[in-house]
């Protein structure tokens, strides 16, 4: 992920970040340092990594309206 900061005219601090690789074409490998090399995340990806989770929630875009499956 690259980022660049910066302030708009009116002083509001701004970001503007994207990806350098694309993480969003595949199914998630928690187990990729590429994406997730931090040594202490936070509990959801650890729990994900241990498998204790049965399912995780999933939404899809459909032209500018989130669809949720469920």
């Amino acid at each position: 992920m690259r980022s660049i900061y910066f302030n708009d005219p009116h002083g509001i601090a701004l970001e503007a970040s994207w990806w350098v690789h694309d993480a969003t074409g595949r199914r998630s490998d928690y187990d990729d340092d590429l994406f997730f090399a931090d040594v202490d995340p936070v509990p959801a990806v650890t729990e994900i990594r241990a498998g204790k989770l049965e399912w995780t929630p999933t939404s899809k875009l459909r032209g500018d309206e989130i669809v949720d499956p469920v």
